[in-house]
């Protein structure tokens, strides 16, 4: 399965090096015994190797975040043995465990290990603006899948973003929200746990001012409160819980709108039939007609029995655009951070991405509205028709 990747600094191919001029190759020089000299056979370089960060800390992280390491390790394996060019790349999980001087120790080892060309940072992983100064100064692009956090000013090639930011995902989740015809009754804000805090702060300011706006703690006061849509921050198995018990309210229940954690796979089993909508700045590929994204998905299926999730695509892409800047020039970090700095286009199996400064160019384009149908997540055209 190949991928297309428009790299700027690709668009014309690296010119072959110069091979030897024909001539009859000398005779090796006897040795001491008056045998010939055996020539030594070189080793083959090894392989390059990228690093897959990512924070198992919270309880139930790896659910979601296995298929999105599973769709980087389907790419690598795939080059490893594509016919035309395979490129072989050793990946490599790290658990951060959401602690700083972990992932300082990390970041420290990875640098240490001229192995490593490139780290991709998994969904929802903190810490970013440090782990991206650590790993500039060794010289390590990074190529990230989480909203959380902003490098300030990383150098060229240092850093790519290939989903929206935190700030853009919880304006959205605020839009959303307040673009439902259930508002009319009122938007409750649940208390989040930790992991969803600062979504659920960037959509309470996000929110319109003349909304009637409620703070509570659970389903209760939801329903004394009668709100018509709650906002939800958390993750996807306390808000499957949260989504259950909003469903006995009478007479009309209200709507749970979140962020990517309900596209958890465990939501729609543990919430059953919840009036839920989730926005995400990831792309579904399950009811596209395109062969490539059919491939992928009967590919994905067949090598690990299940569909593919939040941010899988994106997670595909970016080791796309790994692979794409190995085949571009040398299989070292200097030659992989150039063209990774050189990036601005990357026609990826999610569609165009438009980069500037390692950031989308457009971020609210890549944010999607999905809502529950038939018992399974569907993207929806607008928020309005929920």
């Amino acid at each position: 399965m190949v991928l297309t990747l428009a790299l700027a600094a690709c668009e014309t191919a690296a010119p072959a090096a110069p091979g030897p001029a024909a001539s009859t190759p000398p005779s090796p020089a006897p040795s001491a015994s008056g045998s010939p000299a055996a020539t030594p056979t070189p080793e083959p370089p090894p392989a390059a190797a990228v690093a897959f960060l990512q924070d198992l800390s919270p309880e139930g992280a790896l659910e979601p975040l296995l298929p999105v390491y599973r769709a980087v390790e389907l790419a690598f394996a795939a080059a490893s043995i594509d016919s035309e060019d395979p490129v072989d790349v050793e990946l490599t999980s790290f658990d951060t465990a959401g602690d700083a001087e972990v992932a300082g120790e990390i970041a420290a080892e990875i640098a240490a290990d001229p192995r490593y060309v490139a780290a991709i940072a998994a969904p929802d992983l903190p810490g970013q603006a440090e782990l991206v100064s650590r790993f500039a100064a060794a010289g390590v692009p990074v190529l990230s899948l989480s909203a959380r956090g902003s490098p300030e000013a990383p150098p060229a090639g240092a850093w790519l973003r290939l989903v929206a930011p935190v700030r853009t995902l919880g304006g959205a989740l605020a839009e959303t929200a307040a673009s439902l015809r259930r508002v009319e009754d009122g938007v409750c804000i649940v208390e989040a746990p930790t992991d969803g805090t600062v979504l659920g702060r960037v959509a309470a300011r996000s929110l319109p001012p003349d909304l009637d706006l409620t703070e509570v703690s659970g389903p209760v006061e939801v329903g004394e409160a009668g709100c018509g849509v709650v906002l939800w921050a958390g993750g996807g198995v306390d808000g499957a819980e949260l989504a259950a018990s909003l469903a006995a309210t009478e007479p009309h229940p209200p709507v749970l709108v979140g962020g990517p954690a309900l596209l958890d796979p465990r939501f729609l089993v543990l919430a059953e039939d919840p009036h839920a909508v989730a926005v995400c700045s990831c792309v579904d590929l399950s009811t596209s007609l395109d062969l490539e994204a059919q491939r992928f998905i009967q590919d994905f299926q067949t090598e690990y029995g299940r569909p593919p999730g939040a941010y899988v695509v994106e997670a595909w892409d970016a080791a796309q655009l790994v692979l794409a800047a190995l085949r571009g020039g040398g299989q070292d970090r200097a030659s992989v951070w150039d063209r990774i700095a050189s990036t601005t286009a990357i026609d990826g199996l999610g569609g165009p991405y438009t980069l500037t400064a390692g950031e989308l160019a457009d971020p609210r384009s890549f944010v999607r509205v999905y809502r529950v149908r038939g018992g399974r997540w569907g993207e929806v055209s607008s928020a309005s028709n929920t």
